[in-house]
């Protein structure tokens, strides 16, 4: 393998070309777990394919150096047969056979095996299987090296193929630092891979990274290219394709108001006892699926001692998510969160769903919040929309600012309807009509739906007079 010379990286205008800005920084990254999340056009898939050999090449030479047996099992995987063909097998078969030109052999042993599942075996003594993530049951036994997930956001649930490949990222003659996986795709809004990242990444996790890519990071594509391939497209999902942006999903409820990143107070840290000149809070929704968010409040704009004219920061820092119980029991897990963050039942409020009323009249029973469990009802009248609007007013105001924010450790919190995963996923209904797609009311029978719920139930009550007085005073 010391006489093996890597081709050129790719061919622009007949001549070579090394790797640009960000393919060469989602090389030079060592982190195990890595995911190049690009716009069409950026280099995502080719940046995967060269690291996927890359990392091939050198557990290869490990592997020898070590006198272990070779052969070591490696995926490439992508969400459709459609996709696997024309994202990792081409640019995996085109480098290879790039590199034979250059050094005047091949890395492969056979012939590509084309027939499923499609595999190139290489003279290293390791084979590339080739799936599809629709079928994880063709490579379910076994036991890999590493993976590559490419285009993994266009899957129904990306997660799922993510833990299967995972899964199979075992083999025990490679130590846990040579054992990767890859992933290339273009986002879809903040789900899927796109969400886990986030998530690993705020843990700190050395081993996640992410590296972001536009179009116009690809020096091969043109502003004619751009515009053909834009046209007809918003600019939302413009920024979403060409330059792999973060973006809504459609529909979202809170998709201008509530951002991943921006609406977590970062600075933020329970300190396990109440802080003097504060309040708090517990926000309910009822019904099978239940959503209890714990809250701090205070008047003061941050960092002063002035009293904000607009009712004060909130800080959702805490919540407990339940399905299929009992009220009673609901608010028994409720009394025992209080106690495990360190606050006095006996002190806390708590505002809540309007319905149902028997839910309400056993909170407010001497045993529970005592009288202390407040409720408005939603009328007729474009209430739901003026909690909404008075929600979509907390998390960003015209003025740029957010009262109400979200605690970092509510990335970490068990469930996997967490509040800031249901802020992204709360949506509208969509109808057809007359061939045109219309927005309706917000799905309340999606099990997003509950935390925010839970949110308008306290800040409408408490805040919508804000709204009122400031429409009257313009």
């Amino acid at each position: 393998m010391a006489r093996f010379r890597l081709p050129p990286y790719a061919i622009l205008g007949g001549k070579p070309v090394r790797p640009h800005a960000r393919q060469a920084e989602f090389h030079k990254c060592e982190a195990l777990y890595k995911y190049f999340r690009g716009g069409a056009g950026s280099g995502k898939s080719l940046a995967g394919a060269w690291e996927f050999l890359r990392r091939i090449m050198s557990n290869a030479e490990y592997i020898s150096r070590q006198g272990l047996e070779p052969g070591i099992n490696y995926i490439a995987g992508a969400p459709t047969a459609k996709l696997v063909k024309f994202g990792p097998w081409a640019h995996m078969l085109r480098i290879i056979r790039a590199a034979a030109d250059h050094n005047g052999f091949s890395l492969l042993a056979h012939k590509p095996w084309e027939t499923p599942p499609q595999r190139l075996e290489l003279i290293t003594g390791d084979t590339i299987y080739f799936v599809t993530l629709q079928d994880a049951e063709m490579f379910a036994a076994m036991n890999a090296g590493g993976a590559w997930y490419d285009e993994a956001e266009l899957a129904p649930n990306p997660m799922e193929g993510w833990n299967a490949l995972s899964g199979r990222v075992r083999d025990p003659r490679l130590p846990p630092e040579r054992q990767f996986m890859l992933a290339t795709s273009t986002p879809c809004g903040y789900r899927g891979l796109t969400a886990h990242f986030a998530d690993m990444e705020a843990a700190n996790n050395p081993q996640y990274a992410v590296i972001q890519a536009k179009n116009s990071d690809n020096p091969s594509m043109t502003e004619e290219y751009r515009r053909r391939l834009s046209s007809g497209m918003s600019e939302r999902e413009r920024r979403q394709v060409l330059d792999g942006a973060l973006e809504t999903e459609d529909g979202a409820v809170y998709g201008l108001e509530f951002d991943p990143s921006a609406s977590i107070d970062q600075g933020y840290k329970w300190g396990f006892k109440a802080r003097p000149g504060h309040e708090y809070f517990w926000a309910i929704d009822w019904g099978g699926s239940y959503h209890g968010l714990l809250i701090e409040h205070s008047r003061l704009i941050p960092g002063t001692e002035r009293v904000d004219p607009l009712g004060g920061y909130d800080t959702v820092f805490d919540e407990v998510v339940m399905d299929d119980v009992q009220d009673e029991a609901f608010l028994e897990e409720l009394r025992a969160k209080t106690a495990e963050v360190g606050l006095e039942w006996s002190d806390l409020k708590a505002w809540a769903d309007y319905n149902p009323r028997d839910a309400v009249y056993l909170a407010n029973q001497k045993r529970f919040f005592d009288g202390r469990c407040y409720t408005r009802r939603v009328g007729p009248d474009a209430d739901k929309e003026s909690g909404i609007n008075t929600v979509r007013g907390r998390l960003l105001d015209y003025e740029g600012k957010r009262r109400l924010r979200f605690a970092p450790a509510l990335r970490h919190t068990d469930s996997e309807r967490r509040i800031l995963r249901c802020m992204t996923s709360y949506k509208r209904l969509d109808a057809t009509v007359d061939g045109q797609t219309v927005r309706l009311g917000v799905n309340q029978k999606s099990p997003w739906s509950h935390g925010p719920d839970a949110l308008r139930a306290y800040c409408w009550p408490r805040y919508v007079m804000y709204r009122i007085s400031s429409r009257r005073a313009a």
